[in-house]
């Protein structure tokens, strides 16, 4: 199903110019149930430095058990609409946030399902939102003993937001990352985006994950 609404969204947006998305995630073991969260993105509205977003997102979780995890942190999002100068931002959100996690894992794949709510103050203006993602990790080629290995993400996230319209935003994501060990991994892929009232946009991500 993912991979058939990422081919749409392909084939709808193969005439525009796509920007890029950097992005880094940590997620840092504390004791054996509680980790810390990290997350730093940079979004370009294209390849060159003109910048969209900027995001910094921390957090603290808990494992309820082997497949169940909960999480809660803050987020802080600076935009820019015409200016490339990133200390100072054309505006500014606030974020908290809360998140449930359930994954499986079938062998060598990893089914993972992530329910988040978040309560927004953009320009003072407070609002929620709620977002689901489900997302499926599978290896391709594994190289040795040590877990270097080739996967393959595939996801997709809908966003849900009070007001006129429940539809807030969709994301389709496919990815190839390399893993450098079982505690790190190096990303490249492809998003696209469907936003209420906005156009529809592709991205080149390049990301980095530790855990």
């Amino acid at each position: 199903m993912v991979g058939g609404l990422l081919a749409f969204s392909l084939t709808s947006t193969a005439q525009s110019r796509p920007g890029a998305w950097l992005m880094y995630w940590g997620t840092h073991p504390v004791g054996k149930h509680w980790e810390v969260y990290s997350e730093w993105q940079m979004r370009q509205k294209e390849m060159a430095a003109n910048h969209e977003q900027l995001l910094l997102r921390a957090g603290v979780g808990r494992k309820l058990n082997k497949h169940l995890s909960l999480g809660s942190g803050y987020g802080s999002i600076s935009y820019y609409n015409s200016s490339n100068d990133l200390v100072r931002p054309d505006a500014m959100e606030h974020r908290w946030w809360g998140q449930m996690v359930h994954q499986r894992r079938d062998k060598s794949n990893i089914l993972e399902h992530r329910i988040r709510t978040e309560h927004r103050w953009h320009e003072n203006v407070p609002d929620w939102r709620w977002r689901y993602r489900i997302m499926w990790i599978h290896p391709i080629h594994v190289f040795n003993d040590d877990n270097d290995a080739l996967v393959v993400h595939l996801s997709n996230e809908l966003f849900v937001h009070r007001g006129a319209s429940w539809f807030d935003r969709n994301r389709i994501f496919a990815a190839i990352g390399y893993h450098c060990n079982t505690h790190c991994e190096i990303q490249a892929g492809y998003l696209v985006q469907q936003a209420y009232q906005q156009t529809m946009g592709n991205y080149l991500q390049l990301g980095f994950w530790i855990h």
